[in-house]
């Protein structure tokens, strides 16, 4: 077992419940520069498991933490610090029997997390012909033969970046944060690139979910680009380091950690005018949603055996348009969205996907 001074990281044991993993850092950070810290969540209860993983960049530093906060309390409990042993140290052992096509995708997992930037609008030539050939009802032979075929694929690549563009402006996304080197990378959003044309946000979800809760998945129209938000830091780090480079489909998946300032939500939250305009609007709705309901339960009770349960809903989904898409069918009874507590935003709901529709009859 490898030695703090060695390794330079530390297993910390006995924490509190209720801590995060920014007072974490915090607390460990006052000894030097930390490389990573990871603190699992529980998949059911969504609560941390007491325990964490802090690694320092120097391990002269996590020496120095390792004697001031062993036995030291921390939250109201006593902090107990192990050497922790390093995933490097795990991977030397296994190494001699790998091939070189192993050991080269396992250097390529190393490097994913480094702040090396791949375009943000990264789009792949195979993945534009597949497009084109899908949206003109081509073959792709067709599209790369004739005339000007590099101008054809330059104007198509064109014309998806400026669409992908709008797609991510008009989902809350911060396309200025791309523009420049990141001061600071986020630790629950990915960019997913190389994915191959028409690739679905369901595919996506996918592929992410086994590793953890998630929270918005955008997938713009050329389905080429992605960008997946985890709710814990831990979980998207998982994800990170197993999905990095490995095949999806045909391609393989280039992950990158984004900006901090991905999505712009926060300004809106910040306009007072807005604020007041939304609440106006929430509380008319629902004095027109109560009246339309009381006249429903006057003139028609609900029939037994009538509740539909609905699954696979988009996040963003709500009641008034169900009740909208259901009605169709139908006079609709009431409507019910399963939602939780949203960890990233304390006193916002959070959709859990599915939901029930009552009919009358």
């Amino acid at each position: 077992e490898e030695s703090i001074a060695e390794s330079g990281s530390i297993f910390v044991r006995n924490l509190a419940y209720t801590i995060t993993e920014e007072e974490l850092t915090a607390h460990f950070a006052t000894f030097g520069p930390l490389a990573d810290v990871t603190m699992p969540v529980d998949r059911e209860s969504r609560k941390m498991k007491g325990f964490a993983t802090v690694t320092y960049v120097m391990p002269e530093h996590a020496v120095a933490a390792y004697t001031k906060l062993d036995g030291s309390v921390f939250h109201g409990r006593m902090l107990h610090l192990l050497p922790a042993k390093t995933k490097a140290s795990t991977e030397k052992e296994e190494e001699e029997d790998k091939n070189f096509k192993d050991k080269k995708k396992d250097k390529q997992k190393a490097a994913a997390g480094q702040s090396h930037n791949w375009n943000t609008l990264f789009l792949g030539q195979n993945a534009v012909v597949d497009i084109i050939a899908d949206k003109y009802k081509l073959s792709k032979q067709e599209v790369l033969t004739g005339s000007a075929v590099a101008v054809r694929l330059a104007l198509a690549e064109t014309q998806m970046v400026s669409d992908t563009r709008k797609f991510l402006e008009n989902n809350g996304v911060s396309l200025d944060a791309f523009n420049q080197a990141p001061k600071v990378r986020s630790k629950t959003v990915i960019l997913v690139k190389n994915l191959p044309a028409k690739t679905t946000a369901s595919e996506i979800r996918e592929i992410f979910c086994k590793f953890g809760e998630l929270g918005r998945i955008l997938l713009p129209p050329s389905g080429v680009t992605a960008i997946v938000e985890f709710l814990e830091p831990s979980e998207a780090k998982k994800s990170f380091h197993s999905l990095a480079y490995t095949r999806f489909k045909n391609l393989p998946l280039y992950l990158e950690w984004a900006p901090d300032d991905t999505f712009s939500d926060k300004g809106d939250i910040k306009n007072p005018d807005k604020m007041e305009e939304d609440n106006d609007d929430k509380q008319k709705e629902d004095e027109k949603e109560e009246e339309n309901e009381g006249e429903d339960e006057d003139e028609i009770e609900p029939e037994p055996d009538t509740v539909l349960y609905i699954k696979n809903l988009n996040f963003n989904t709500t009641e008034e348009s169900i009740k909208k898409h259901f009605s169709k069918c139908g006079r609709v009874a009431n409507v019910t969205i399963a939602r939780k507590k949203d960890p990233s935003r304390p006193g916002e709901l959070l959709s859990m996907g599915f939901g029930f529709v009552q009919m009358t009859r």
